[in-house]
Parts: C-alpha cells; structure tokens; sequence
C-alpha cells in the first residue's frame, strides 16, 4: 500500500507549499482589491480638484500616496 507520506514527502513539507500557495494568492486577492480602491480615491481627489480645492486635493494625493506606499511594503512582508 502506497501511502501519500511516501509520494509527497513529509507532511511539513505539504503544509508549507500550501501555505505558500495560500499566501501567495490572498496577497495576489488584495493587491486586486487594492487597486480599485486606489482608483476611487483618485477619482475623489480629482473631483475636489475640478470644484476648486486644487490645494487640499494636492494634499491629500501626498498623504495617500505616502500611506499607499508604506501599505504595500507591508503586505509584502507580512506575506513572506
């Protein structure tokens, strides 16, 4: 009788390919998720350009795209 420790190995190892595979696409489902909400805020930040808040949408386009930044650099080591 053929067991599955003997075709895949230990099953530690099983473990932490699925979890690298479960990682990989939850980071892969946010990131996604990530860059719609990238474009509704963007979208926002333009309309209160268009209704003349030139200085407050340049503002918060800093802020956001500092924090954006920061959030992604984090993802991506949380999900190492």
């Amino acid at each position: 009788m053929i067991k599955l420790k003997d075709i895949f190995g230990e099953n530690k190892t099983i473990n932490e390919e699925i979890s690298k595979a479960a990682k990989s696409q939850h980071l892969s489902w946010l990131l996604g998720e990530l860059k719609d909400y990238e474009d509704e805020v963007k979208e926002y930040i333009k309309e209160l350009n268009k209704e003349g808040e030139k200085k407050m949408a340049i503002e918060l386009m800093k802020l956001y795209k500092r924090h954006l930044i920061e959030f992604k650099i984090g993802l991506k080591r949380i999900y190492k």
